[in-house]
Parts: structure tokens; C-alpha cells; sequence
């Protein structure tokens, strides 16, 4: 997606908040396996209720060592600070998801759009 196509969807505040999000990526410049452990963390810090929430925590933490671990080996100068700097990414990311959930909300009460109602569902806001 570019600009211009950005505007004509009305998609331009996820846009430009994706556009700061891959500029800060860009400066960071994670290597492969700093980038996935980061994207596996995205996916296991949900905010979905289990039965059995301390296999999701001892999960997390193995994520969390792991990257911490990647990091070290790879930056062994510089790992604290490099560390931090991926992590404080998080945030934004979650902001992302944000303004998606608000523009198809949005969307859907335009009713412009027919969705499904697994999309629906999914929209929703999560206990956090």
C-alpha cells in the first residue's frame, strides 16, 4: 500500500503509523533471529483467557530468554541497549493494532462493507 491509496481507503493514520513503525526498524536493523523472536512474542503477549495462564507466562519467558540470548550472542557490545530498543517497539505495534481495529469498526457501522461475523468477533475489544 502507498500514499495515495492510503488516502482513498481513508487508511492514512494506520499508514503513517506503519510508515514511523519501519523507520524505527530500519535503525534498529534486527537481524532474522531477533526478528523472530520479536514476532513471536507479538503473537504470544495475546490478550485472550486460558485455563492454565502460567503455560502461556512460561512460554513468554522462554521467548523473552531466548531474545535476550540472540541478542547477547549477536551484539555482545552493545545487548542491553539493543535489547531495549526492540522491546520498546512493542508499543507502537500494539498502537497498530489500535487504529486497525478502529478503522474496521469503523468501517463496519458505515455498513459499506458486508463482514463476516468471525471478522466481527474478532474486531471486539479483549480484558486486558
Amino acid at each position: 500500500m502507498d500514499e495515495l491509496l492510503a488516502k482513498e481507503c481513508g487508511y492514512t493514520e494506520f499508514y503513517y503509523h506503519c510508515v514511523q513503525i519501519a523507520q524505527r526498524m530500519e535503525r534498529i536493523s534486527p537481524r532474522r533471529e531477533e526478528y523472530y523472536l520479536l514476532k513471536a512474542l507479538l503473537l504470544a503477549n495475546c490478550d485472550i483467557l486460558l485455563d492454565d495462564q502460567s503455560s502461556l507466562r512460561a512460554f513468554r519467558d522462554t521467548i523473552l530468554n531466548s531474545l535476550n540470548d540472540v541478542v547477547y550472542l549477536l551484539r555482545h557490545s552493545s545487548a542491553v541497549s539493543h535489547q531495549q530498543q526492540l522491546l520498546l517497539l512493542l508499543p507502537s505495534l500494539r498502537q497498530a493494532d489500535d487504529i486497525l481495529r478502529r478503522f474496521w469498526r469503523g468501517t463496519s457501522r458505515e455498513g459499506a462493507v458486508t463482514m463476516k461475523k468471525l471478522f466481527l468477533e474478532m474486531l471486539e475489544p479483549l480484558a486486558r
